[in-house]
Order: C-alpha cells, then sequence, then structure tokens
C-alpha cells in the first residue's frame, strides 16, 4: 500500500518541479525580451506622435488662408509631453525614449517637423513645430507656455487665425476646448 501512494507523490513532485521549470523560462524570456519590447513601444509612439504633429501643422496651417479660419483637433498624447511656446512660436514633443530615434546630436527635418535625439539613458527624442516669421502663436489670447501631458483621453484643440495688421504675421490662438 505504501508503494502506490508514494508513485503518486512523485508524480506530484515531478508536475510542480516541470511547473515551476517552465515558469522560469518563461520569466527569463520575458526579462530578456523586455528591453526590445520597450524599444518597439517607444518607437511606434514616436510614429504615431509624428503622425498626430503633420495633422495638427495641417490643421494651423489651413486657418492660415483667411482671418476668422478655425480648425478643431483631438490630440491623444499616450506618452510624453507637448509643450504649446506661444512666447517662441513653436510646439515642442519630447520623451524619455528606450530607442533611439535619430542620429544624436543632429536635428533632422521630416516635412515641417524637426527631430532630434539626445543621449542619455535613455534616449531624449524631440520632435518640433517652428511658426516664427509664418504665425504669431498665443495661447488662451496669451503669450505663454503651455504643457500637455499624457492622458487617458483626447485633447480638444481650437486653432483660430485672429487675423493680422498689415506686414505682420497672423496671429493664431490655441485654445484646449471643455
Amino acid at each position: 500500500m505504501y508503494k502506490g501512494k508514494g508513485k503518486k507523490a512523485d508524480v506530484w513532485v515531478s508536475v510542480v518541479i516541470y511547473t515551476l521549470i517552465g515558469i522560469t523560462a518563461i520569466g527569463l524570456i520575458l526579462v530578456a525580451l523586455q528591453p526590445r519590447i520597450n524599444e518597439a513601444r517607444d518607437g511606434i509612439t514616436i510614429k504615431q506622435t509624428i503622425e498626430a504633429m503633420h495633422n495638427f501643422d495641417s490643421a494651423l496651417r489651413s486657418t492660415l488662408i483667411a482671418p476668422g479660419n478655425k480648425r478643431v483637433l483631438e490630440l491623444k498624447l499616450g506618452e510624453g509631453e507637448m509643450q504649446i511656446d506661444s512666447e517662441n512660436d513653436m510646439i515642442v514633443w519630447s520623451m524619455k525614449s528606450s530607442r533611439k530615434y535619430s542620429e544624436p546630436g543632429f536635428e533632422i527635418r521630416e516635412g515641417n517637423i524637426i527631430s532630434l535625439t539626445e543621449v542619455g539613458n535613455p534616449w531624449k527624442v524631440t520632435l518640433k513645430l517652428k511658426y516664427d516669421g509664418l504665425a504669431d502663436l498665443t495661447y488662451n489670447g496669451q503669450q505663454q507656455i503651455r504643457i500637455l501631458q499624457k492622458a487617458g483621453k483626447s485633447y480638444s484643440l481650437s486653432i483660430e487665425n485672429l487675423g493680422s495688421v498689415p506686414g505682420q504675421v497672423p496671429a493664431v490662438d490655441i485654445n484646449q476646448r471643455a
């Protein structure tokens, strides 16, 4: 009778040992792949942000056609932060990234977007849209710097051409809608 119980116990001990070996192997694989997963995720985030910034740029430039033009834009920030810098007439998005997006230290133009990767661990990726000489940006009617953080829901932004004085660039106001 004792021999039968011992065989059942041996089977359960084997099952537990094989289960632990399997879980350990899966854990080691995940630890080894985590940096690549983070790098791929950050690459996707950067590409999505470039797309969003192209949309922002397109909306802003379409308001420049005539005074009174207004566009509403939904902007989703999954990572990083976006700075509306109306004092320097530019939009800047930055993020700490596991992925080196471009050659560190060199600005690269992609259409109207200027990208820069700075050396670090993690890397710092910055995307800029500059409007100096094209539009005089304001945020809620004021020259200020507004920082939009990553959020669970989209930001609803209104972009409006307020017109210009002859010989000057148009005033464009960016408002965050409720």
